[in-house]
């Protein structure tokens, strides 16, 4: 196994343990969860929009830039 194998699976058991805790301890309220919900339908559609567009932005600058970047760096070595 290589480090990043093992690095990937000590935070995937991080998580898990976190989430268990989250949900098992505190135990959200129903309340809590429809306030939550309340806010997030409350937003208007252009706060979705510039998310989306912010979302979009990254993700085109991942592949044009960053994974072309890391390929070129990579056949170097």
């Amino acid at each position: 196994m290589e480090v990043r194998d093992l690095f990937d699976v000590v935070l995937v058991v991080c998580v898990a343990i976190l989430l268990y805790v989250e949900v098992s301890v505190t135990q959200p309220s129903l309340r809590d969860l429809s306030l939550i919900v309340e806010v997030l339908t409350g937003l208007s559609v252009a706060v979705y929009l510039v998310f989306a567009g912010i979302l979009g932005l990254l993700f085109v600058f991942v592949i044009t830039v960053y994974i072309p970047q890391k390929q070129s760096q990579r056949t170097t070595r």
